[in-house]
């Protein structure tokens, strides 16, 4: 368990730093197509279930 929480400080730590590293425009736009891919994935996910 400790090591889980060590790794999800790291993962934070490299979210961190490239956040700083990247553009702001750039990272929104990265930010705003991986959630509209995330919610069309799980539309599409849901419109299946529900046609079986």
């Amino acid at each position: 368990m400790r090591g889980l929480g060590a790794l999800g400080f790291h993962l934070i730590g490299e979210a961190v730093f490239w956040l700083k590293s990247l553009h702001r425009l750039d990272f929104v736009c990265f930010f705003l197509v991986f959630i509209f891919g995330l919610e069309y994935g799980i539309n599409k996910g849901v419109s299946s279930i529900n046609c079986n």
